[in-house]
C-alpha cells in the first residue's frame, strides 16, 4: 500500500502549465482495469512491455513505425536514464559542443501513455525525481533531476502507429 500512495503522490507533484493536462493518475478504471492519465483511460500496460530496464531485451518496433534512415548506439557518456528495451536512436547531440549538454532522439516500442506511465515508475527507481510537466493530446513532457543531472523528456505518440513512440530526452550536468 506505501509504494501505490508514494507512486501517487509523486504523481500529483506534477503541475499543468496553460491549459495542458497534468500528466497524473487521478483513478483507477473500473471497465478495463488500467488506468486515467490526464483524463484518458488507459489499458492495464501489455505484458510483453518489461517493467523494468533490461538492456540485452529486444523488443521489436511495430511494422508502422516510420522508417529510420540511421539507428545508433546510445553513447556511454549519456548518463543512466531508463530508456525502454528496444528503444532504437536515432540522433545525437552535444548541445553547444559541451559533453555536459546532452540530447539524444529515439523511438521507443511502446504508445505515449504506457511510456508515460514507464517513466513515471522508473525514473525514481533510477534516482531521479520528476518535475513539473503537462500533457497534451499526443504529447507528454516533463522535467526530472538527479544523479548529478537535470533534465527534460518530451514523448510524441506516432501518427497512425499504434505502438511507437518519440522520446526526446536532455541531460545538462549539475
Amino acid at each position: 500500500m506505501m509504494p501505490r500512495f508514494c507512486f501517487l503522490l509523486l504523481v500529483l507533484l506534477l503541475v499543468a502549465c496553460g491549459q495542458d493536462t497534468p500528466i497524473g493518475i487521478e483513478t483507477p478504471s473500473s471497465s478495463n482495469g488500467g488506468l486515467v492519465i490526464g483524463g484518458r483511460a488507459t489499458p492495464t500496460p501489455r505484458a510483453d512491455i518489461p517493467v523494468t530496464r533490461d538492456p540485452t531485451a529486444d523488443v521489436a518496433l511495430p511494422a508502422c513505425t516510420p522508417p529510420l534512415e540511421q539507428v545508433i548506439s546510445l553513447p556511454e557518456q549519456f548518463p543512466k536514464f531508463p530508456f525502454p528495451p528496444g528503444t532504437k536512436f536515432t540522433n545525437f547531440w552535444m548541445l553547444n559542443n559541451d559533453p555536459n549538454s546532452l540530447q539524444v532522439l529515439g523511438y521507443a516500442p511502446m504508445d505515449l501513455f504506457d511510456g508515460l506511465k514507464y517513466l513515471v515508475a522508473e525514473l525514481p527507481k533510477q534516482g531521479y525525481e520528476l518535475g513539473y510537466g503537462d500533457q497534451e493530446a499526443n504529447e507528454a513532457e516533463s522535467q526530472f533531476s538527479g544523479n548529478g543531472w537535470r533534465g527534460a523528456f518530451v514523448l510524441r505518440g506516432v501518427y497512425e502507429c499504434e505502438g511507437v513512440s518519440l522520446w526526446r530526452v536532455v541531460m545538462l550536468k549539475q
